[in-house]
Formats: structure tokens, C-alpha cells, sequence
């Protein structure tokens, strides 16, 4: 009877592991329907689900990864056990206060911690608890973390708050995916609510598949991609932080799918900030005979973005050596705060060999081009403008405020125009440019606010953070804004305006597509 009962679990486990994370994702919201379905009544009527079938394809090809079922069942109680935003233990946070120094440094630190179920040769919780030791030993001013499937707690057992008060909440996915392993430490203050999660597009390989050695990694299982968070080096100096954990196999389709995905959003979120990256990005950026196609992707990923790798060594013939690994860690300044890096001979750091994947260390130093301009009160700079959304139709503020905004007008009005009003610049230079905090105020004196459930009002009298919005402008990045510039406006929720094709207009928008962008009308 506990042999049939084990079974039985195990035809619930099988019906699961065969979805990418996505299609499980929908089973989740509807677990009950899908157990009676799919489960129940086949393992009852032992139609799709027999016993000799799960013997055939479950059990008995996982024998040499688990002594028995009960081993395979315990890498699906791990990720049962947690599912959702996990909280990572840091402190609440509080905004940076002080104006950045005219330079300084950064030590960055990417590390993939292996932290999978211990039934797939993952790391124990005394292990991870020993890596917490290693990392608060560090002290690093931003670490980036992949692999941390199920070891949140353990992991952060030994680390302060006095060292890391700030810490990234892990997604831990459905309670049959294993999330997306990410995780971000650092001094320096960010905000949760802006932390934002992205999923790759696509992915390969179940976990049923991986068990039963039909793939290198169950890729589809997680909710692999990256996270963008804004860390606070100082008031006037953001640093938009990417970590990432890249598809595996050498898929060509995957790679570049994976690469173009986050240089979009550097292209357009993090458009005029400074951004750095590290990440597993499984990809070998060096010339070599198997997947010769990666070093020419990790190429065209630097063109797009504008990243300088610390391992990099040109070469005089014009190519790259000295990355010829997978877990990086790399750099993009801007007009104000210019980045480089120091290199180092050998940036591994120990860790007792606990991971199959070091720690990687950057050296980062900084200087702010800005540093002998005083901090002074600038003056207020508005500028009379329209906006037009994708479909060709206006933003109108009805009634001229006082009520909602839409996205279908064919023409410009007092009601469809508007001021776009300067409220706090990312370095001041007497104009408008991408970064900058600003309002749109109507004729009436009416603020448009983004609410919290997304829909968007001009019906403020008064400013507040929700009356306030990132510009970003896609055609320059650092001058003035100009007519006929596309932007995009993101709220203090970390959503996008967006003007809709049935003309309405919101704010409830992830990321930035056709819809999220408008042409200004000075």
C-alpha cells in the first residue's frame, strides 16, 4: 500500500514536471481542476497513469540519482516548501541622503552557489550556511547570486545587517518550479518595490526530462532570467544592477533570445543611468571550436549595450581573450559618472570548493565628472508639450483634469495639452533629459497620478510620488529634450504609461513595448 501511495504522488509529480514554468504557473491557479483531472481519476481508472508506466519511466530511471522514490519526491517538496516572494531578511528601506564624492569604488561580486535540492547534487544547508559565513567575510558593496533555488534561509543564517542591511526578496516560483535563483545583497540602499523580475523568453529542458538524461539542465522548470535593481550608491547616483542566470545546452536560438532580452531593457529602462551586470550567462565568451557562435552574441551584446566586461583583454588584432568562462561581471557609466575597472590576474575568491562555480570579483572605480559642480537649487523648467501614444492618438486629460486620462484624441486641444514639469534632475543642465524625475500637469492644474492599480488619473491638485515619473528617452539619452522625441514615463510602482489600442490609457505596464512609448510634441 505505501509502495501504491508512493506512486500515486509520484503520477501527481509526473503530470507537473512535464510543463515549462509558464504552463505550471497555470496549473497553479488552478490546482484543484487539474488534480482531479489530470491526477485523480487516471491513477483511479489507471488509464493515462499506470503503475508500470511510472515504474518504466519515473522510478526506475532516476534509480542512480535517488536511493528510492522517496529521494525523487524530496526534489519536489523543496520546491513546495517555498513558493511566492520569499523575504531575505534585510532591513526596510530608507533612501540615500548623502551627494556622491567626485570618485570612489566598488567591489562587485557574482556567484552561483549551486543551492539546487541535495537529490540533484546540490549543495546541503550546512553548506550554504558555511557560504554565508564566506560572503559576509567579504564585505562587497554588491553581490549577485544565482542558484539559490532552495536555500534562502540557510544562505542568509550568518549574514548582518550591518554588512548587507539591503537584500533583493527571492522568487521562489509555483509549488512545482523552483523560481528563479537570484538574489541581491548590498550596503548600499534599494528599494523592494522597484526591484523587477524578468523570466527568458524561452527556455529547454523539464524537470522530468533532466531526470531522466534527456537534457543537461531542467531550464523550463525555473523561472530563470534577471532582475534589475536600482541600488543607491548616492541620492544623485543610481546604478541600475543587473543579475542574471542564462539558459544552458549552447542553444544557439536560446542564447541570443537571452542576450537581446536584457539589452532591450538597457536600451530602454536603464536609458541614461549607469548600469552594472554579472550573472551566470552560460555562455563562453571566447573564440572556440564548440558553440563558436557565443563569442560573436557576447560582441553584438556590447555593441547593443555599451558593456565592458572586467575579464576583457583586447587583442591587437581587434578580438577579445581572457573571458573564456561563463560568470561575468560588467560595466556601463554615463555622461556623469565614468566607470572603469582594475584588472585582476585571478578574481576567484575561495569558498572551500562548496560550488561547482567560484566567486567571481570586479574592481570597479568610479569618478564623477559633475564633482566641482556645486549643489545648488535650479530653477523650475517646464515645457509645453502633447504626446502622442503608438496608434497615432493624443493623451487627453478629460474635462481638462479632475477626472481620468485616455489615449484617443486625433488632434491636439487645451485638453490634450499639457506641461511637463522638471521636479528633480539627474544632473542638472538647465533642460529636460532622460532620468530626470518630472510631473505632467494639465491646463487646469490638475497632476496626472499613476495609482497603485494601475490606472492612471489627472486629478491631483497636489504633488506627491505617485504625481511623479522617470523619463526616458529613447532617442538621446543625454541631451535636451527635443520635438519628436520618443519617451517612455515610469511611476513611482515601477510601471510604465502606457496608451492602449482601445484608447484608454494606464500605468500598470512591466516593461516597455510599442504601446509604452510616445512621440513628445513641443
Amino acid at each position: 500500500m505505501m509502495k501504491f501511495k508512493k506512486k500515486a504522488l509520484a503520477g501527481l509529480i509526473v503530470g507537473s514536471l512535464g510543463f515549462s514554468a509558464n504552463a505550471q504557473a497555470a496549473w497553479y491557479d488552478d490546482a484543484w481542476d487539474w488534480i482531479k483531472d489530470n491526477i485523480a481519476e487516471p491513477v483511479v481508472d489507471a488509464g493515462k497513469v499506470t503503475l508500470d508506466w511510472l515504474d518504466a519511466k519515473v522510478i526506475e530511471p532516476i534509480a542512480g540519482l535517488a536511493s528510492d522514490v522517496d529521494g525523487y519526491i524530496s526534489i519536489l517538496e523543496a520546491t513546495m516548501s517555498d513558493h511566492g516572494y520569499i523575504d531575505a531578511y534585510g532591513l526596510d528601506y530608507s533612501p540615500a541622503t548623502n551627494y556622491a564624492e567626485s570618485s570612489g569604488s566598488l567591489d562587485v561580486i557574482t556567484f552561483n552557489i549551486k543551492g539546487f535540492p541535495e537529490a540533484l547534487s546540490g549543495i546541503s544547508n550546512s553548506q550554504a550556511r558555511e557560504l554565508s559565513t564566506i560572503i559576509e567575510s567579504w564585505g562587497a558593496d554588491i553581490v549577485g547570486i544565482q542558484e539559490n533555488w532552495v536555500r534562502t534561509d540557510a544562505l542568509t543564517d550568518n549574514l548582518t545587517t550591518a554588512t548587507y542591511p539591503y537584500r533583493s526578496d527571492y522568487w521562489a516560483g509555483t509549488p512545482t518550479t523552483f523560481g528563479d535563483g537570484l538574489l541581491t545583497l548590498s550596503p548600499y540602499p534599494f528599494s523592494q518595490n522597484k526591484v523587477q523580475y524578468h523570466e527568458w523568453n524561452k527556455c529547454h529542458g523539464t524537470l522530468l526530462e533532466y531526470l531522466t538524461g534527456d537534457v543537461n539542465s531542467p531550464d523550463c522548470a525555473t523561472e530563470k532570467g534577471f532582475t534589475i535593481t536600482e541600488v543607491e550608491i548616492a541620492k544623485d547616483f543610481i546604478v541600475h544592477f543587473y543579475n542574471l542566470h542564462g539558459n544552458t545546452g549552447g542553444n544557439e536560438a536560446n542564447n541570443k533570445s537571452d542576450l537581446d532580452q536584457v539589452a532591450e531593457m538597457i536600451h530602454t529602462y536603464s536609458a541614461g543611468s549607469p548600469v552594472i551586470i554579472v550573472g551566470d550567462f552560460n555562455i563562453y565568451f571566447a573564440r572556440r571550436d564548440k558553440n563558436p557562435h557565443q563569442y560573436q552574441q557576447m560582441i553584438d551584446f556590447k555593441i547593443k549595450t555599451g558593456i565592458t566586461f572586467t575579464c576583457e583583454q583586447p587583442q591587437a588584432d581587434g578580438t577579445i581573450k581572457g573571458c573564456g568562462r561563463i560568470d561575468y561581471i560588467g560595466y556601463r557609466g554615463n555622461p556623469k559618472y565614468r566607470f572603469s575597472h582594475i584588472p585582476l590576474e585571478d578574481n576567484r575568491l575561495d569558498h572551500n570548493n562548496i560550488s561547482d562555480h567560484p566567486p567571481r570579483l570586479g574592481k570597479l572605480e568610479w569618478v564623477n565628472t559633475y564633482a566641482d559642480q556645486a549643489v545648488v537649487d535650479y530653477p523650475k523648467i517646464s515645457q509645453n508639450i502633447a504626446l502622442v501614444s503608438d496608434s497615432g492618438k493624443y493623451l487627453v486629460a478629460e474635462g481638462n483634469g479632475g477626472g481620468t486620462v485616455n489615449a484617443d484624441r486625433n488632434s491636439q486641444g487645451s485638453w490634450e495639452s499639457f506641461k511637463l514639469n522638471l521636479e528633480q534632475a539627474k544632473y542638472f543642465a538647465g533642460c529636460i533629459q532622460s532620468g530626470d524625475l518630472v510631473s505632467i500637469s494639465t491646463n487646469a492644474g490638475y497632476y496626472f497620478s499613476a495609482q497603485s492599480n494601475g490606472d492612471l488619473d489627472a486629478d491631483r491638485t497636489d504633488l506627491g510620488s505617485w504625481e511623479q515619473f522617470t523619463l526616458i528617452n529613447h532617442d538621446d539619452n543625454s541631451g535636451c529634450l527635443e520635438n519628436n522625441d520618443k519617451v517612455s514615463f515610469r511611476s513611482a510602482h515601477g510601471k510604465y504609461l502606457v496608451g492602449e489600442n482601445d484608447g484608454d490609457a494606464h500605468a500598470n505596464r512591466s516593461d516597455i513595448g510599442p504601446w509604452e512609448i510616445f512621440t513628445v510634441k513641443l
